[in-house]
């Protein structure tokens, strides 16, 4: 069938971009013939996946840009992989046979999407929640949902590594962000690297893959530029390392209350020798917040570090990111809202619990004790709700008890049984998870939209 996604551009560093890019190279390989509108695609039209991307520029009559690109393809079914706003839900009504994935993000849901979803399915289509959650919520506003599909991942590069492993070196040319970039068969006569290591270090095209890495070194801030990811192991030894990875963009993560939960752990010279806070994300923002002036306010500078490669979304390719999750020891995040959550459960396939706000979909990916089965299926703690932040008068976000959050990142530090258990837990939760078998359920739904 021919499948056209409405998304970020594969280019654009987003979460929706990379659902997007996972999800349409499954669907290729069951078969379908896949093209996209890719919202801010730049005007190179081809990616190395083979998917032909039209571009939708943003402020030029989107609407008849996209019904353009629906005429050059003339797809079966359109998928639109996104946020709810008002300029797509004009798009989204273009075309009767279209799945909308959207995130439920907040508690409640405005009128105005309310009526948008429900008006993709009189119109033909099939609303698809991102997780319980969502789905849930849709339900208690009367959105007309089929149900929801977890996101998934990439088998093939995230998976718990050996310390061997985690340094092992690989070229960024074949990486999804090198192929991006350049096209490695004309570069050096290759599209993956699959020769052994010992040869592939003399090729000649080889590059490391490398990251934009921030610590405080004598009293400033320092830029260590173009450090290969497999050093980042040396600037962890003998730490107890929390990783954060997200946008520092808005004030959705609430970095700030995971700063100063941070802090309050670090009340004695033995928790300063031992516990680092890594964050994999922009120490500065023009869209989010200035987190080296709040580590300046809290003191604790000399515990903290960033890698960073691009705007907003800190970049990096999925290699990249296995071994930044292998390096550390859990992860961590204070966000008030998750649609989902990709970077959770990356975490957990490389055997990695989580702490996290008990709100929205955190709780289900994180999961709970049962006392009255004295069984446990927790891969990580959540800290407990302190405040509600009111973001319209239809929408609330849920604001983490710093406390909480600081005791939990405590327990987890101080509990080696905990996190042997929970890391047990995350490996057995994610098995259903890899892009190929949620392909297989969204194979399922298209056909039956023809």
């Amino acid at each position: 069938m021919k499948i056209h996604f409405l998304s970020n551009s594969l280019k654009t560093n987003s979460g929706f971009a990379n659902v997007t890019k996972n999800l349409s190279y499954e669907l290729r390989k069951l078969g379908h013939e896949v093209t996209m509108s890719g919202m801010q695609t730049s005007i190179s039209p081809e990616y190395t996946y083979g998917i032909i991307s039209y571009p939708i520029m943003s402020f030029v009559d989107e609407e008849s840009q996209f019904k353009d690109n629906l005429m050059k393809v003339n797809p079966d079914v359109v998928i639109y992989v996104g946020e709810m706003y008002s300029d797509i839900s004009q798009l989204i009504k273009v075309f009767p046979r279209t799945i909308t994935y959207t995130p439920i993000e907040d508690l409640g849901i405005p009128y105005s999407i309310v009526h948008d979803l429900n008006s993709v399915v009189i119109n033909g289509g099939k609303v698809i929640a991102q997780c319980s959650y969502g789905f849930n919520e849709m339900v208690r506003h009367d959105i007309q949902s089929t149900g929801y599909i977890y996101h998934g991942y990439n088998e093939n590069v995230f998976k718990p590594l050996s310390n061997s492993e985690i340094t092992s070196r690989y070229c960024f040319y074949s990486t999804e962000v090198g192929k991006e970039s350049t096209d490695p068969r004309k570069l050096c006569g290759c599209y993956n690297c699959n020769v052994p290591l010992n040869e592939q270090l003399f090729c000649p095209k080889f590059k490391d893959e490398t990251t934009l890495f921030c610590k405080y070194i004598n009293n400033k801030w320092t830029e260590m530029n173009d450090l290969p990811i497999y050093r980042l192991k040396e600037e962890f030894t003998n730490k107890f390392v929390y990783l954060f990875v997200g946008q520092n963009h808005r004030l959705r993560k609430k970095i700030d209350r995971l700063l100063k939960a941070f802090s309050l752990l670090l009340d004695s010279k033995q928790m300063k020798d031992r516990l680092h806070l890594h964050l994999h994300t922009q120490p500065q923002s023009n869209t989010g917040i200035n987190i080296l002036t709040l580590l300046n306010k809290f003191g604790i500078q000399d515990n903290v570090s960033f890698s960073y490669n691009g705007w907003r979304s800190s970049g990096g390719s999925e290699e990249a990111l296995c071994r930044l999750y292998n390096l550390s020891d859990v992860g961590v995040t204070a966000s008030s809202s998750e649609g989902f959550g990709l970077p959770i459960l990356e975490s957990m396939v490389c055997g990695k619990p989580v702490i996290a706000t008990d709100c929205t979909s955190m709780t289900e990916l994180i999961g709970i004790d049962q006392p009255q089965t004295k069984t446990t299926n927790q891969r990580g703690l959540l800290a407990k709700i302190g405040d509600n932040d009111l973001i319209s008068a239809e929408i609330t976000r849920q604001l983490v008890d710093i406390s909480d959050l600081s005791t939990k990142m405590k327990e987890i530090y101080t509990n080696k049984e905990l996190r042997k258990k929970c890391s047990e837990n995350c490996l057995e939760f994610v098995k259903p998870y890899t892009w190929n078998q949620i392909a297989l359920k969204w194979d399922k739904l298209i056909r039956e939209m023809k």
